[in-house]
């Protein structure tokens, strides 16, 4: 299990990040072939977050490392609260993390690897 507090990095957050479902197919089938449409779901992977903290945290944001276009994947998860999120699998499990707090203070971590164990524990 990984922790995070702040002692490194001020005091991280929650993650997650839901990838969608993509069509399988660009056609319909042909009328009549009975064929069912399908649908393709991207790899995942499921990570759980705990908030260790005694503060709520109100927004959790992630990107793959490196990338500017940060996506919210988690809001307000309160104390002692987990919350499973989903993360796109990467080809190296490497994500960039951003987590505001309701009490003003913000926590980031860079290059943090989601396959590690599956969990993050925020603490102080």
């Amino acid at each position: 299990m990984k922790e995070v507090g702040s002692v490194a990095l001020a005091a991280l957050t929650a993650l997650a990040l839901t990838a969608g479902a993509t069509d399988a197919q660009t056609n319909p089938p042909p009328a009549g072939s009975g064929a069912a449409k399908q649908k393709a779901v991207a790899p995942t992977i499921a990570v759980t977050v705990t908030n260790r903290r005694g503060v709520t945290a109100s927004e959790f944001d992630t990107a793959p490392t490196g990338s500017a276009v940060f996506k919210p994947l988690l809001k307000k998860l309160g104390p002692g609260k987990s919350a499973v999120v989903m993360f796109p699998r990467e080809e190296n499990c490497s994500f960039d993390l951003y987590v505001k707090w309701d009490d003003g203070t913000t926590s980031s971590i860079s290059a943090f690897d989601i396959c590690q164990d599956g969990k993050i524990n925020l603490v102080e």
